[in-house]
Parts: structure tokens; sequence; C-alpha cells
């Protein structure tokens, strides 16, 4: 297709965000994000979700296929690693000082932190978390990514233009090649021949093969071009242009521009779902996290992710969020099952609480509007999901989740039953009632 224009919204605050989408059983994708200004994880599971405190400051993401979030903290040497069936958050020391750049080998077996403050590069055995060796760079690197065969990573080094190859598990420096322009986020193709790299001072991308470490080529992408992400299939590249507010999709295989997308927002990272049917663009003046069908580069919704202070400010609470645009703090992204990777069967029987008055009313509202398709206690049925199950936990799916889904309806994302249509006949009350019920029963099975 020719090069097309699709206009969106665009509010003038700023962010920057981490990214990861996740799997859910094959539908449509959560994503989570961390709020570097707030000290916070948010997984955005269809409309919002609660924050999970960190503390410093969160950037850069990477997943690991057992479905761990490892997050590099900008503040101190260390990363943190949360576990997503309890969201309890570990913490682990490195030596390198200001790390940024964070990636996980394809089998999840090793992680690679790169910090930016003394040039270090660090390798982790992603079971144990213990570290497997150091390599100082000849420059600080930025952003870092791992090869499909997990036996290079390669980091580009903005301050320094320049792009380093360094081999795995060996941490040995097998190329440094010189990128004018500077290079800043940079991406593998699934085939492993390419790296794909942003410069964002030139205003270009530019691809280097992996074999030679030689440019094939440079092309224009935009003003500022910030981030990438290579479509799952390979296909397709999109390059996030921070200053003229647009995404660049180009062909791998021509390197052609194909489409330029309007996003607005100031887009910062973007991430493709596993299945390659849908994006997700960070909009930094918006706030916003912006979900695009890829085949048509329609915009489906945008979601606020969350709050950071002004400069030297206090961070204001989450609770404001879909008050107005955000102000986030910085980091980047990655693509893997974080927070629905192995769900488990819905539960067969329900500890039952006892339940004050509000979650009495609860019950009975329930029992009137959503027991037909949810089940007897929130239990699950033939045509409904339980929402006694993790994948509605406080962390994920706070509760305004629950009155959005009532109001506007639910795109069928999380489970196979279809999509669920607004109920406009429960009232604001009822729907705060039904809430306090399906959260009783959830403290009473350990969700909480």
């Amino acid at each position: 297709m020719g090069a097309t224009r699709i206009a969106v919204r665009a509010v003038t605050v700023t962010l920057l965000v981490v990214l990861a989408v996740s799997l859910a059983g094959g539908a449509a994708v959560p994503v989570v994000v961390t709020v570097e200004g707030e000290g916070r994880l948010v997984g955005v599971g269809g409309e919002g979700g609660r924050p999970i405190a960190l503390g410093g400051r969160p950037h850069n993401l990477a997943v690991t296929p057992d479905g761990r979030a490892w997050v590099t903290d900008e503040a101190a040497p260390r990363v943190w690693v949360v576990e997503p069936s309890t969201g309890s958050v570990a913490t682990l020391p490195i030596r390198g000082t200001r790390p940024h750049g964070i990636a996980a080998t394809r089998d999840g077996a090793r992680v690679l932190v790169a910090s930016e403050g003394d040039a270090r590069l660090e390798q982790f055995d992603a079971a144990s978390r213990t570290p497997l060796g150091a390599l100082t760079l000849p420059a600080a690197a930025h952003n870092v990514a791992v090869a499909p065969d997990g036996r290079t990573a390669w980091l580009t080094a903005p301050g320094a233009d320049r792009l380093f190859a360094v081999a795995l598990p060996a941490l040995t420096l097998v190329r440094d090649v010189s990128i004018p322009g500077g290079p800043h986020d940079l991406a593998v193709t699934p085939g492993g021949r390419e790296v794909w790299v942003t410069l964002w001072r030139a205003h270009e991308v530019v691809v280097v093969g992996t074999d030679d470490g030689q440019v094939r080529g440079r092309w224009p992408a935009g003003r500022t071009p910030h981030h990438l992400a290579v479509s799952p299939d390979g296909g397709q590249v999109w390059v996030t242009n921070h200053a003229s507010g647009d995404v660049a999709v180009f062909d791998v295989t021509s390197r052609q521009l194909r489409a330029r997308l309007a996003v607005g927002g100031s887009p910062h990272h973007v991430a493709f779902a596993p299945d390659g049917t849908r994006a997700y663009v960070v909009g930094e003046a918006a706030g916003e996290l912006v979900e695009v069908e890829v085949a048509s580069g329609r915009v489906l919704g945008r979601t606020p992710v969350g709050q950071a202070p002004p400069r030297g400010g206090r961070a204001p609470s989450m609770r404001r969020v879909r008050r107005g645009a955000a102000v986030l703090g910085a980091a980047a992204l990655a693509v893997g099952a974080v927070w629905y990777a192995s769900r488990p069967e819905p539960p067969r029987a329900i500890v039952l609480p006892v339940l004050g008055p509000e979650a009495q009313d609860g019950k009975a509202a329930f029992d009137r509007h959503c027991a037909p398709c949810h089940g007897a206690n929130a239990a699950g049925s033939a045509t409904g999901p339980p929402l006694v199950h993790r994948t509605y936990h406080p962390a994920l799916h706070a509760d305004v989740t629950f009155e959005l889904a009532v109001r506007r309806g639910v795109r069928a994302h999380d489970w196979r039953f279809g999509d669920m249509p607004p109920l406009p006949d429960v009232a604001p009350a009822d729907v705060a009632r039904i809430t306090e019920y399906i959260r009783a029963l959830q403290r009473a099975n350990g969700i909480s």
C-alpha cells in the first residue's frame, strides 16, 4: 500500500513509559507499564489496573517466558523481578550504575542489563538470579537487544555514535560499528539477519547486517525517531517519531515506507501483540496507551496509564489518572507473557465469606444482573468467565474496570466467551455494591 496518514487526537503533556505485551490465552492482550515518576508497575488489562509499588525509578522492562518481569531502576544499582502469579517483587542488586537497557534471551535462560553510568554489561542466570559475568564496553550503552538464537547481544551507544555486538554467553566484544546520527533503540529481525536502529539526531533508521556488521542502508523515518519494534512475522518495522507525532511503518524486505500513522502525543515506545494483530504505542504528550489494529492502522482505543510529578515535584495519586492527561517517567519495552501466562482452570469450589451489609446488597444485585453469565458466587459458567480468578486480581483489574464494563461493555480479550454488552439498567450504586461483593469473594479465596 502507499504511504497513508491516519489522524487521531493529541494532548500536550509529556510521558515516558515502558510496556510489555502479554498473550491472554490467544485472545487480545493486556499491557504492563512502568511509571518512573511514581515508582510503580501498572497492569493495563483492558481498562486499567492498580499500580504495584516498586520505588526508585523503574525504567526498562524485559519479560522472560516464565512470565516474570525484570525491571531496571535508574536511581539505584538494582533490578526488580516481579512474579506475575503473586505480584511479589524481588530486588536483585547489580554492580553497574544507572542501569537502563535490559533484555532476555528467547529461551529465558539469561537476562542482560546495560548500565549507562559505568558502561557495564552484566549477565544473569534468570532461574537462580545469579550473576554470570560482566563486560566493560568501550562506551556507555543505552539499549540492548538479543538475537533470536541467543548467541549475540547488540547495544546502542548514542553518546559515542556506535553499535556494539557482544558474543554470548562468553561476553566478548565482537563488533564495534560506527553509526553517526545518535543510535538510540534497536531490534533484531526474527530471522536474525539484520539489526534495525533508530537514529534520533539524524531522523533516520539504519539497517546493519548481523553477519558482517556492515550498514545496509539508511532511510528517513520522521522527526526524532525514538523506538521501534519488528512485527512477529518479521514483515514490518514500526518506528515511533517523537517530534513529528507519528509511527512510520516500514516493509522489512523492500525497506520502503508503507504507511505513516499520525497517533499524535509524542509517541515513544511501541510493541506488538504476539499474534501480530495489534500494536501498542505510548503517547508521551497524551499520557496514554494507544491500541492500533495492525492490518488497517486504525486506532482501537486509548487508555490513560499513570501520572508522574513535574520536575522536582511529588508524584500525584494514580486515582487522578482518568481526570486528565498524565506525565510519566521514562523507560522502554518488551514483548512477552507477563500477567496471564499459565492461567489455571477456574476454581471448582468457592469459599464463601461472611458478608457485610454492602456486600450483601452487592450479592443480591449480582444474582440479578451478573450470575446468569458469571455463575453463582462468580464461579463462572458455560457462558461467562469466573470473576473469582487471578485474572481479575485488583492489581490487574482495578475497581473502575467493573464500572466501565457495565457502562461500555467489553470486547472479548481474556476469555473466549464473546463480547460483553453494556448493561444500562444496572445503576452505578449497584455496580459499586457488586464490586464490593466480588472483592469480598476474592479476598476469601486468596485473591487480594
